[in-house]
Parts: C-alpha cells; sequence; structure tokens
C-alpha cells in the first residue's frame, strides 16, 4: 500500500509538472504560431517586392528577363523565387530551369493565391526535394490576374528557430519540475507526518489488536481524527463482538437444519445457503453464494418457483419431484423479506425433503390395498359358503363336509396371511431378532431339505444338498435363518415342475457365507425380478393364490437377511429356472 506522503508527494508534483507542462506547450504553440505569421508576412512583403520589379520589365522582354530576376533576386533575400504564369508555367525560378519544371497549377499555394489573394502551405518540394515554406500572390494587370509570385524557404529554417524556442521552454519547464520535486516532498512530509502514527494504530486494529487506541496530543484537525478514531474503534469493536456473536449462532443454526435453505437478492444473486440444501440438490461441497441462481440450481422447476416467489408479496408453498441427484420430493416454502427500511432485499426459501414421507404414504396405502384384497377374497368365499349353508346346503350330507372344509381352507389363508404380517412387522420393527449365537448354517440347510423331502418327491422332484466344506458357522438366529431358507425352498418345489431338480449350495467365499437355492422350474421374467421380493407382489397371481401363497414370503425373507447383516438376488431365465443367492458374514 502507498503511503500518504508519497501520495501527496507524487500528486503535488504531477499537478506542478502538468500545469508547467501544459505552460510550456501552450506557449510553444503561440510562439509557433506567431514565428510562422510573422514569416509568412515578411515573405509576402518579399514576394509583393519582386512582383513590382517584374512589373516594371516591359511585356516583351518579360520571358526572357523573368528568369534571370528570380535568380537574381532569390540570391539576395536567401530564399527560392519563383514566376507563374496563370496558366501554370514557370517563367522563372532561383533554384532550377524553368523548362525542366513540371506545370505548377495545380500547387495549393499558387490556387489560393489565384483564388484569394494569398496562399500558404507547408510540403513536400518535387524540384529541391525537401520540406518547403511556401507563400504566393498574385501579379495584377488591369484588374487581372496575369500570373502568380511565390517565396518558398526551407522548413529546415523554421523548425531550427521553433526548436531553440522549444529547448529553452524544455529547460525552463524542468528547472520548475525540479523545484516542484522538492517543494512537493517537504510538504507532503509536513502534512503527513501526523498521520503516520494513526495509521500504524489503524493497521495494529486490522491485526484484530482492537484495544490500540491513538494518543491525542492536538485540539487542532489532526487531534479532531485521532479521537474520532478512538471513538469510532471502541465502538467498532463493540459491533464486531456482537456480529460474531450472531454469525456463529446463525452458523449454528443452518449446519444443524435438516431442512434446506438458500436466500436469494432481488437481482438474482444467490446470498446464503446452507449444506442441507447443497445436498439436497446433489452439489455438496461446492460453493453457491454469489453466483447467480441461473449458475446454481439447475432444476427447472425450482428455478421456476424461486422467480415466481421473488415477484410475489406473500408466503408461496409447493412440492416438486427432482430427479437431478436421484428421485427427490421436496416440500417448498418461499417468503420475501426486507431490509430495515422496509425496501424488500430478496427471497428466503425453505425446503423439506418429504421422500421418504411419501414413499411410506404410498407404501401405506399399497399395503391397505394389498391386504384388503387379500382378505377380502377368502372373507367372500367363506361369506358365500356359509350362506349357502344357511339356506338348507346345512343339512346336504353329502356336501357338507366340501363345503366346511372350502371354509377352512380359506380360514387358514387369512391365517397364514395374518401371521406372515405380524412376523414381516415384527421384522420391520427389528422385534425379537436375536442373531449373535453361532449357527452352522450346513446343518440348518439340511434339516430344511429333509422337511420338504415329502412334498418334492410327491411331484417328482429331486432336492439335494451341495456343500463342500463341513460346518460353516454365521452369527444368527437360527429360527428366522431357517425360515428364510425354507421359504425359498417352499418357492422352488411349488413352481418347479414333475421331474425336477433343486439344489441347496453352500459356500464360503472370502468373508462371506453364500447359500443358494437352485431349481430348473418354471423361471422369473427380468421385468419382475427387481419387484419379486416386495410385500404382495406376485408374478403370476392366480397360480400363486391357487398354490397358496400369501404374496409376502419372498419379503419376509429379504427382511430376515438384511436383519442379519447380508443380502439376497436372484437370477432367473424364463423356462430354465431360478437361482435364489443369500449372502451373510462368515464366522
Amino acid at each position: 500500500m502507498k503511503r500518504l506522503a508519497s501520495t501527496l508527494y507524487v500528486s503535488y508534483v504531477a499537478v506542478i509538472v502538468i500545469c508547467v507542462s501544459a505552460a510550456a506547450i501552450y506557449a510553444g504553440v503561440s510562439l509557433k504560431k506567431n514565428f510562422l505569421k510573422e514569416l509568412s508576412s515578411d515573405m509576402r512583403v518579399r514576394a509583393q517586392l519582386v512582383r513590382e520589379r517584374f512589373l516594371l520589365i516591359p511585356n516583351e522582354a518579360r520571358a526572357e528577363e523573368c528568369d534571370s530576376l528570380c535568380k537574381k533576386l532569390g540570391k539576395a533575400a536567401a530564399a527560392r523565387i519563383t514566376i507563374i504564369d496563370r496558366g501554370g508555367v514557370v517563367w522563372g525560378d532561383s533554384f532550377a530551369d524553368p523548362a525542366k519544371m513540371d506545370n505548377h497549377g495545380s500547387r495549393p499555394e499558387v490556387v489560393s493565391a489565384l483564388e484569394t489573394g494569398f496562399g500558404r502551405s507547408i510540403r513536400f518540394s518535387k524540384t529541391l526535394r525537401k520540406m518547403m515554406l511556401y507563400v504566393a500572390i498574385p501579379v495584377l494587370s488591369t484588374d487581372r490576374a496575369i500570373g502568380v509570385v511565390r517565396v518558398a524557404v526551407p522548413e529546415d529554417k523554421v523548425t531550427g528557430h521553433l526548436y531553440r524556442i522549444y529547448t529553452a521552454l524544455v529547460v525552463g519547464a524542468a528547472i520548475a519540475a525540479a523545484l516542484a520535486l522538492v517543494v512537493g516532498g517537504l510538504i507532503a512530509r509536513a502534512i503527513v507526518r501526523p498521520l503516520e502514527e494513526l495509521g500504524r494504530a489503524a493497521r495494529r486494529f486490522g491485526r484484530g489488536e482492537s484495544d490500540v487506541r491513538v494518543d491525542v496530543s492536538s485540539n487542532d484537525e489532526i487531534g479532531t481524527l485521532a479521537r474520532t478514531f478512538n471513538e469510532m474503534a471502541a465502538r467498532l469493536q463493540a459491533n464486531i463482538d456482537a456480529l460474531a456473536a450472531e454469525r456463529n449462532e446463525r452458523d449454528a443454526i443452518l449446519a444443524s437444519m435438516k431442512e434446506g435453505l438458500i436466500t436469494v437478492h432481488a437481482s438474482g444473486k444467490v446470498l446464503q445457503v446452507n449444506d442441507a440444501f447443497k445436498e439436497m440438490l446433489g452439489v455438496k461441497g461446492k460453493t453457491l453464494e454469489g453466483k447467480m441462481l441461473v449458475e446454481t440450481v439447475r432444476s427447472a422447476g425450482l428455478a421456476e418457483f424461486i422467480k415466481d416467489a421473488q415477484a410475489a408479496a406473500d408466503l408461496m408453498t409447493t412440492e416438486l419431484v427432482l430427479h437431478e441427484a436421484g428421485r427427490r420430493v421436496l416440500s417448498l416454502h418461499a417468503v420475501p423479506f426486507t431490509g430495515s427500511d422496509g425496501a424488500r432485499i430478496g427471497t428466503l426459501v425453505v425446503v423439506r425433503d418429504v421422500t421418504k414421507m411419501r414413499e411410506l404414504e404410498e407404501v401405506r396405502r399399497s399395503f391397505v390395498a394389498n391386504v384388503s384384497h387379500e382378505l377380502k377374497t377368502p372373507i367372500t368365499l367363506i361369506k358365500g359358503y356359509v350362506e349357502t349353508l344357511l339356506d338348507g346346503a346345512l343339512h346336504d350330507t353329502k356336501r357338507l363336509p366340501e363345503f366346511l372344509a372350502t371354509v377352512k381352507d380359506h380360514a387358514d389363508r387369512m391365517n397364514s396371511i395374518v401371521d406372515d404380517l405380524l412376523q414381516l412387522s415384527a421384522l420391520e420393527a427389528k422385534q425379537d431378532v436375536d442373531n449373535t449365537a453361532l449357527v452352522d448354517i450346513v446343518a440348518v440347510a439340511g434339516h430344511v431339505l429333509s422337511s420338504f423331502t415329502d412334498v418334492a418327491s410327491k411331484k417328482g422332484i429331486e432336492v439335494r444338498l451341495d456343500t463342500r466344506e463341513g460346518p460353516v458357522n454365521v452369527k444368527a438366529n437360527e429360527s428366522l435363518l431357517e425360515h428364510a431358507i425354507a421359504n425359498l425352498v417352499d418357492n422352488a418345489v411349488k413352481y418347479t415342475g414333475k421331474g425336477g431338480h433343486i439344489t441347496l449350495e453352500v459356500r464360503r467365499k472370502g468373508d462371506k457365507v453364500v447359500l443358494s437355492v437352485i431349481d430348473d422350474g418354471i423361471g422369473i421374467h427380468k421385468r419382475h425380478q427387481k419387484r419379486i421380493f416386495e410385500r404382495f407382489y406376485r408374478v403370476d397371481k392366480a397360480r400363486s393364490r391357487k398354490l397358496g401363497g400369501t404374496g409376502l414370503g419372498l419379503s419376509i425373507v429379504k427382511h430376515i437377511v438384511t436383519s442379519h447383516g447380508g443380502t439376497v438376488s436372484v437370477e432367473s431365465q424364463p423356462g430354465k429356472g431360478s437361482t435364489f443367492t443369500i449372502s451373510l458374514p462368515a464366522e
């Protein structure tokens, strides 16, 4: 940073130098103008004398004596003298042979002399090959111009004289500038010395030394400035402390907010953004403050909402679905904010991520609809059979057992649905899940497989356990793990035709234990594979109900495996079979 003394010094000197230079330039221009005026007047007088001598020559002798007259008078006047007739033909010239010279009718000084009575120009002479100053006057005979007398001197004579004048002016200006340097330095130093202490105090205050104050030793303007500085420092320190506390409080609030917040100036510039907002838009870690809204918000819907809010006078709310950083449902609230004068500064927008809430609402609606549908069918059938019995079939000894058996089957189906729902609810709530015991997954798989041997044999399905190792331990709840494997095997048996094969395969792969249920049944089309673990989702609803499925089995499998820190997946091709794989942490 430049010192004030240097600035005052340079400014003072610059003013003096500019003034002196301007005066010198003005004087130079004026002197040049006056010099050229005087020289032109002198050359005009010479031309008039030549014209008078020329007019004394008889007409018949002018052509012969004109050139000699020019050479004689030009030598005496130390100037070039030329006499030109009205048509531009050179009659005589003091420096050249007129016969070899070009027509001079188009020369600017000749044209001006013939038209106005006087001509002057500074131009390059083709005859002498140098810059010349020309002055020309007309030669009159009986009030008619019969020619022109022209007097010329080399421009270097003019510039030489002007050079001497300019040299004197430059020397004078340099002396004035030197004096300005000395005087300016003394004056600047005298002005600045009392301010240096104030400057040092201000720099210390700027570095954070809030207790610095300036000693007041005078009652002049400098003393007043020092006292004002001390008062300002005290007030500023108090304001800084208050602002720091307010900023820390505000930053803490913004950082702890789960809602996204953005403030936008009326001009469209982003004033402040919290981390929650950046995360919602997928731009976490980027600096958005100070940029225009169109640079920071890529969502057209959000940008349009903020634009509308900028024009609105009251609270605006809406709900928006974004896809920029994964599907998000956002609840937007915008309100204008003003300054102390009541003028609107910009708009504050609060954004709440309600994606999970909306998903839960959708799941709840879907769950209620599915449960209602699943329970309504057996209830309707039971009601129909009961009504039939009450209408007289109760005494039909042949059909009564069939009706009662059907009612029992549908009652059992409702009971299975309720049991599965209760278990699923417990798993989602993480209730009654003790997965700390060491369990041999090979033994559990063997036990499950043995329980389906009879059912599989009746359908002509071969079931077998494939394990290349001895006991393979995992931390698990044995009952839940057995239930998950049983659900997979049960589905495999249901959807594998006569003569099919089902294999339970157990492998240790690194730090994972992988159990696969492999069948060569009907398979599952790819479009269904992403949804088969959803509650009540069925690939073939009619076939599933006919086989006694509730639509909750695979969902229960997924929750059991997830509660054990594992994953479940499926690979399948229609007509070739399916492979369901459970992966659990090994022990």
